[in-house]
């Protein structure tokens, strides 16, 4: 569909304690998404398997983020920087934050940034214990810190990412985008289902970027045609980047599911390749 490189920001991969996450088990039945035959690089748990799957889909880059909580499986940040130095050719890679204090957080912030060399910062607020919002003030120096060191942020928001819907309300985000305009953030699954409202926010608001991965590349999944229809608009096609939620979904059936939305050669080349790339900005180099 598209001559330029894929990229797909939403990988987990099989490399040390992301191993843990549950959709590494190929027998779970649960969720939006049950594999007919796992993939052998999740089957096997392999690193060279993944990317030789990536190779011969076309995918030449992709985004690890990592996830601190331990509420659901906590990826250390020394792990994702490991995976950093021993794979940065092929993936951008994000730290994880989710300390209990505001200081805390910029610490370990500044750790991800400044000592382990990061691309860039991952927040899973909903699933702290205890859970919180995109927008408390815990996050602030988070955000104060990303905005002046041009530093992209994702958040995890859906009816997964929290104890109920509330958690994945756009309204808060809208807030944190307006408090730090610089600051560009992406928000993994979209707010699914609040799909509308979030394609809102990302539509007024230049520094917001959607990564709605298996909640658009599921067919038949009541509020992913809203996507599909946003990667056809003039200006939110510059606002939906391509993910697979690899291993939740195999590369191949996540990319198999994207092409069936029929977007053109010009909007999906911008949202398999370069709204990635105006998102992460000097990290992308």
């Amino acid at each position: 569909m598209t001559r330029q490189p894929i990229y797909d920001a939403r990988i987990r991969p099989p490399f040390g304690e992301f191993v843990e996450l549950p959709r590494y088990n190929v027998k779970l039945k649960q969720g939006l998404v049950s594999y007919k035959t796992a993939p052998r690089s999740v089957a096997e748990r392999s690193m060279d398997l993944l990317i030789a799957e990536m190779a011969a889909l076309g995918i030449e880059r992709g985004l690890v983020m990592g996830r601190h909580t331990k509420t659901n499986a906590w990826i250390p940040n020394e792990t994702v920087a490991r995976f950093r130095r021993e794979h940065g050719d092929r993936f951008w890679v994000f730290g994880g934050v989710g300390e209990a204090t505001p200081s805390a957080n910029l610490e370990e912030t500044r750790l991800c940034i400044e000592e382990h060399g990061l691309d860039g910062i991952s927040l899973d607020p909903g699933w702290l214990a205890p859970p919180r919002r995109v927008d408390d003030p815990a996050f602030y120096p988070v955000y104060a810190y990303c905005e002046t060191n041009d530093i992209p942020v994702s958040v995890s928001m859906s009816i997964n990412s929290g104890p109920d819907l509330s958690f994945c309300e756009p309204l808060g985000l809208q807030r944190v985008a307006m408090d730090f305009e610089k600051l560009r953030i992406v928000v993994c699954h979209a707010a699914w289902p609040m799909v509308t409202e979030m394609l809102a926010v990302a539509a007024k608001l230049a520094n917001v970027w959607l990564l709605p991965d298996l909640y658009m590349n599921t067919p038949d999944l009541p509020g992913g045609e809203q996507f599909v229809q946003a990667g056809k608009h003039p200006l939110l096609s510059r606002k939906i980047i391509y993910g697979s939620a690899y291993p939740s979904q195999s590369l191949e059936a996540s990319l198999e599911g994207f092409n069936e939305g029929g977007l053109d050669e010009e909007c999906a080349a911008r949202v398999l390749h370069s709204n990635l790339l105006d998102f992460l900005g000097k990290a992308a180099r």
